[in-house]
């Protein structure tokens, strides 16, 4: 059967008690408050059989806790009914062994059979992790300062890891003498930074700023990274141009062209 035990042995005739086990807690450990159900499974052969289950529990010292009885009815031929008993552990109840008999008696009140079983009250395996009180007020009074540090810990990653500011690019004649300046007015350095310039067919001109490489009507000057707050500058002459179109300033994130010059 459950216990790996004959359902009912034949020395105990054909009607007697198969099994007695705990249908909520297998182990039998149990906390004060908690409601043990025990089951007791009836067993008749050969013929149907009646009578009643007597449930008992009993203390360490022999003390009678509890006590229930239940009539089995008919238990039909080669059939096994089951009877459950419920059972409240009183709320103050601490470390304490129980132990639990089942006995079944015939209708005219003769025990034909027995089981026991023993529960166990334990303390150490209800306690509960302590809970974690918080105190309100300090929780509302934390929240601006929790709200503090969340901008902060925002303004942080934007700085880091976000462009601010502009790039600015300013083309001025003056005479013969033409000046670019570009500025990098973001919070981060760029990369790839050209400076470009156009300049009319058949102009004649004089570089100023070295290394400015031209290509026909076209300048070119490679800054390569330009750092946060800095500037770079294009300078030269240029003579026989009434008219000279923007400067454009090309870079790793984009691109800008400067105004009309002066």
């Amino acid at each position: 059967y459950k216990s790996g035990e004959p359902i009912l042995p034949a020395s105990k005739g054909s009607f007697g008690i198969a099994d007695v086990v705990f249908k909520d807690k297998s182990n039998g450990i149990y906390c004060p408050n908690d409601l043990s159900e025990i089951g007791t499974d009836v067993v008749s052969r050969n013929a149907g059989n009646r009578g009643f289950v007597e449930f008992s529990i009993l203390g360490s010292n022999g003390d009678l806790i509890y006590t229930a009885t239940k009539d089995t009815g008919t238990v039909s031929r080669d059939s096994i009914k089951t009877l459950n008993f419920k059972w409240k552990i009183p709320e103050n109840f601490s470390n304490a062994t129980f132990n639990i008999t089942v006995k079944l008696y015939s209708h005219d009140g003769k025990e034909i059979d027995s089981k026991s079983l023993t529960a166990y009250i334990r303390i150490d395996v209800c306690q509960s992790p302590p809970n974690l009180v918080i105190d309100m007020k300090w929780f509302i009074y934390s929240i601006p300062l929790f709200i503090l540090i969340g901008i902060v810990l925002i303004f942080i990653y934007l700085r880091r890891y976000t462009q601010w500011g502009n790039i600015e690019i300013e083309k001025v004649r003056d005479g013969d003498n033409v000046k670019i300046t570009v500025w990098n007015r973001t919070n981060r350095d760029i990369d790839n930074c050209i400076i470009e310039d156009r300049i009319p067919e058949g102009s004649e001109v004089d570089m100023t700023t070295i290394g400015v490489v031209r290509r026909g009507t076209e300048l070119t000057l490679d800054v390569g990274q330009l750092k946060a707050g800095s500037q770079a500058v294009l300078e030269y002459r240029i003579s026989s141009a009434e008219v000279l179109p923007p400067a454009r300033v090309k870079w790793n994130l984009g691109e800008k062209l400067s105004d009309e010059n002066r």
